[in-house]
């Protein structure tokens, strides 16, 4: 009787150790979408359902899966004799981010800048950002430039758009003004050692600011008055 005992035993616990294996699962979704750098689930009850104590004895492999690069990965589940398979799809549908000068920005009467002198950073997770310009008082539309023969205040719109085809838009309130004039530059001829007053001739006006000779400055850093030669004072 022990005997049949045991071996009943010895069976019930051979039987309740196989049923992880034996007892199919169901395959819940056999397809799944994330965006861009999100991650990817780890939760087998997101793959399978059924006898959770089977979950024990199931493999999840999503090793094949980039989460920052867009495109359709495969994704498995093994469980006993059981294969499932996954189709894993990695979407960008996150716009652009642009960091553009701070406010307060002057540009030169009839001067070009390129929209890289605007921006100072550009992110996102697809990699190349492309940058245009626009305003409807400014010729050149959606151009790499901006340009203005006409003093003003102008609203930049700023269109950053991704790889992906997201656009997001911003916006830079500039004022193109004339710059100040100088008068009273001379050229200097002088004997090594002596002292000048770069600024004692120098007068400055603005057409809107009026006089600003106080705003005047010298770069003289490649200037030795103490050796002979020709420099170039800015």
């Amino acid at each position: 009787i022990v005997g049949i005992i045991l071996a009943s035993v010895a069976a019930v616990l051979v039987i309740v150790s196989l049923l992880p294996f034996v007892v199919p699962l169901k395959q819940v979704a056999n397809t799944f979408t994330i965006e861009l750098g999100d991650s990817v689930s780890t939760e087998l009850e997101d793959y399978v359902s059924g006898f959770k104590p089977g979950f024990w004895v199931t493999k999840l492999d999503i090793s094949e899966v980039d989460t920052f690069t867009v495109g359709t990965y495969t994704a498995t589940v093994e469980h006993g004799f059981q294969d499932f398979t996954y189709e894993v799809t990695v979407v960008d549908t996150t716009a652009p981010t642009l960091t553009l000068l701070s406010e307060d920005v002057y540009l030169k009467e009839g001067e070009m800048y390129p929209v890289s002198y605007f921006v100072e950073k550009t992110f996102d997770l697809g990699g190349e950002v492309t940058v245009t310009v626009s305003d409807i008082a400014m010729p050149d539309y959606k151009k790499g430039y901006v340009y203005s023969d006409k003093s003003g205040q102008y609203t930049l719109r700023f269109y950053a758009k991704d790889v992906s085809g997201n656009e997001a838009v911003y916006t830079l309130l500039v004022t193109v003004d004339t710059p100040p004039t100088i008068i009273g530059m001379k050229e200097y001829y002088i004997a090594p050692g002596t002292t000048l007053n770069y600024l004692e001739f120098i007068k400055a006006s603005d057409i809107v600011d009026g006089d600003v000779t106080a705003n005047v400055y010298t770069n003289a850093e490649g200037v030795d008055l103490s050796k002979v030669g020709e420099y170039e004072l800015i």
